[in-house]
């Protein structure tokens, strides 16, 4: 059992104590108070049918007052006592007699038949009710009724009224136990459990119970553990993705940095063509550069980066003019002739400036290296064209073109081509610019199309789509 989640209504000051003392206390504070009003009302009836001035019972008393030898008292019920009294100084022959109320005397000797009063609350809870009787003068000639919650005996209906008082005592805190306690505990020990399981495979939401706050509780652990799998589950995606884009670097990396290290070991060891060593390790430096450009850009598309993300502008003329300007100068020292044709003014398309300058970068680099590694051409020629807010832009070469068995495969990681004429891996042989390609164009929305020439050699690359509105 977890440590922090152990059960908390084990023990006197657990859960089922407190709410079985508490069950005991609203019980007991429901029970006295309708006890004591039950007292008082059955008295105050006692009362008024004792008193009542045509109650036959008034003169009977005032006669057995009259004719007692000694101090005289009568009880009506238990804690209800009558005594005698004069009229005139409210005195009572009985020492045991509690003192008329002055009120009540007066009241009495102003000529009304009766009075009296009832208190139902502390601190004098009780009362007294006094009549006249036959007699005008004397110790008999008022008779008193007193009445005390406090005096020495109960009225004798208490009884029952107690028993019964303690039976529902005993059977709320054994209902309360059974009908309430016992559920709300096997609904917290499910709960614990629940909590125990949240965020692991065997994690069993409890059934559905009553709409309360433990039902809410319940269902915010089912909300969290499902928001615990998919953190879970995107951070094992992440991982993967992670290591992916690590193998691609350690693959996309080993080979150039190879390559280059021959040269320069080439150099170093003063080998016989420096001019042409030097232009290899210049060729290798670019392709590094490049590679470096697209990892970044890999790195961005897998981390979920979106190429329309925030509504960006790109001016397509300026983004060709740049790439022809530094194509053509790494072209002119490979032989290899790098020229552009742009429209007037600017043409604004809606993509990420760097994920679209990566698109071109990627398609005429490829182009260069075709054509630099095959003997058939030495030209590449970027156009691009807008026809009713639609923009064309195409990238061309008069190298050997692309196998027909490739063309279905471009756009894939790692895939490689053998160069043409010189047997050796064609430097954009790792696929991961044209995946690069591939992957912005889809999600800018635009079309990309590969093809050849006519005659079947070149290579003509075309992406077409919407001008910014």
């Amino acid at each position: 059992m977890h440590p922090e989640l152990r059960p908390r209504w084990a023990g006197w000051r657990g859960l089922r104590a407190r709410v079985l003392v508490a069950a005991a206390v609203c019980a007991v504070a429901a029970i006295v108070p309708v006890m004591f009003v039950t007292g008082l009302a059955v008295s105050q009836q006692a009362i008024r049918v004792t008193l009542h001035p045509r109650a036959p019972g008034v003169a009977a008393s005032a006669e057995a007052c009259q004719a007692a030898t000694g101090p005289w008292t009568e009880g009506h019920m238990t804690n209800v006592r009558g005594y005698g009294y004069d009229v005139t100084t409210g005195q009572s022959d009985n020492p045991a007699a509690p003192e008329l109320n002055p009120a009540l005397l007066a009241a009495l000797q102003a000529g009304a038949p009766n009075a009296g009063e009832l208190n139902l609350f502390f601190p004098r809870p009780g009362g007294q009710a006094v009549t006249r009787t036959q007699f005008d003068t004397g110790p008999c000639s008022v008779l008193g009724v007193h009445w005390s919650p406090f005096g020495g005996s109960r009225p004798a209906i208490l009884r029952p009224v107690l028993v019964i008082s303690v039976i529902s005592l005993i059977a709320g805190i054994f209902f309360t136990q059974w009908l309430a306690l016992r559920p709300l505990l096997r609904r917290l020990e499910a709960l614990r459990e629940d909590a125990v399981q949240v965020g692991s495979a065997s994690f069993q939401p409890t059934a559905a119970g009553p709409a309360d706050a433990i039902s809410d509780v319940s269902s915010a652990l089912e909300t969290a553990h499902t928001r615990i799998e998919g953190t879970e589950s995107s951070l094992r995606e992440r991982q993967r993705a992670l290591e992916r884009h690590m193998s691609n670097v350690a693959h996309d990396l080993r080979t150039p940095i190879a390559g280059l290290q021959l040269v320069l070991e080439d150099i170093a060891d003063g080998g016989p063509d420096a001019p042409g060593l030097a232009q290899r390790a210049l060729r290798d430096l670019s392709y590094l550069s490049a590679l470096t450009e697209n990892l970044r850009e890999a790195a961005r598309l897998d981390e979920g980066v979106h190429p329309l993300a925030g509504d960006p502008r790109i001016d397509l003329v300026t983004l060709v003019e740049s790439v022809e300007a530094r194509f053509a100068a790494i072209g002119r020292r490979r032989g290899v002739s790098v020229v552009a044709a742009t429209p007037e003014g600017a043409q604004l398309a809606v993509c990420d400036g760097s994920m679209a300058e990566r698109v071109v970068a990627n398609l005429v680099g490829n182009a260069v290296d075709a054509v630099d590694s095959s003997d058939t051409g030495s030209h590449v020629a970027i156009s691009l064209e807008v026809h009713e807010r639609q923009f064309e832009l195409t990238v061309m070469d008069d190298g050997p073109g692309i196998p027909a068995d490739l063309l279905t495969r471009i756009g894939q990681r790692h895939l490689r081509q053998a160069g043409p004429s010189k047997g050796e891996r064609s430097r954009r042989g790792t696929g991961l610019g044209l995946s690069i390609v591939h992957e912005v164009c889809d999600k800018a929305g635009w079309q990309l199309e590969f093809g050849t020439l006519d005659g079947g050699t070149g290579t003509r690359v075309t992406i077409a789509g919407p001008l910014a509105a």
